[in-house]
């Protein structure tokens, strides 16, 4: 599968007009000379990420891909550019499966901070090293010792998706599980009956909490011989 991923280095005027656009409008640095353009519908990014909503015994798991508008707006958008559901029951093979799948469509490799991190739970594999023999970086989202933390997560989903800060391009499930999400969810063990949901709202929480796309390496594309690759 060849990526729809193209790597855009941005040259000197154009990360210097971006910088002093921040300077005047008192918005931080923005992201580094280097945006991520979707070839299919021409969309530039300034960061991609992965989220990973293991499966519950009866809840359909799921694997996310988002990605954050390149923007001056100290807030970007954040998009979800694919969801792939996970069955029931689903182990750690075919989740690795799954996101070396989307990896590979979404240009890892051709920049070392491009669908590098997923965040999900990293002690439901601790007995599977696929993901450390593959190069996966499975981390814990902020927040993820809070026992609210569900709560947090569906706030800032909530939040982002009033401002029209959150956009879910062909995510026709996610989106069923939203709108189906009972009044009391937030008080609920989201991970575990909601894993979708969970997923989502975790990767949207750490990104608007840490905000990697303003520490984007070199604006230099990475290809596979630089050791960034499968």
């Amino acid at each position: 599968m060849k990526s729809i991923i193209e790597v855009i280095p941005h040259g000197f005027e154009v990360t210097q007009a971006r910088m002093d656009w921040a300077a005047v409008c008192g918005n931080e640095i923005p992201p580094s000379g280097v945006s991520f353009r979707n070839t299919f519908t021409d969309d530039e990014y300034s960061y991609m990420c992965g989220a990973v909503g293991w499966p519950g015994v009866e809840a359909t798991g799921m694997l996310l891909v988002l990605a954050v508008e390149y923007s001056n707006e100290p807030s970007p958008q954040i998009r979800v550019v694919e969801e792939k559901p996970l069955p029931a029951q689903g182990g750690p093979r075919e989740i690795l499966e799954g996101i070396l799948a989307l990896r590979k469509k979404y240009g890892f490799g051709l920049h070392r901070d491009l669908v590098r991190r997923w965040y999900g739970n990293p002690r439901k594999c601790v007995l599977f090293d696929g993901f450390i023999k593959n190069d996966v970086f499975l981390l814990d989202p902020a927040g993820h010792e809070d026992p609210h933390r569900f709560g947090a997560y569906l706030h800032a989903v909530r939040d982002d998706a009033t401002r029209g800060l959150l956009a879910l391009e062909g995510c026709p499930r996610l989106g069923g599980y939203l709108k189906a999400l009972p009044p009391d969810a937030a008080a609920t063990d989201g991970e575990e009956v909601f894993p979708a949901v969970f997923a989502l709202g975790a990767a949207v929480y750490t990104l608007r909490q840490h905000r990697p796309w303003l520490t984007v390496g070199s604006p230099r594309a990475y290809n596979m011989d630089d050791g960034y690759g499968d």
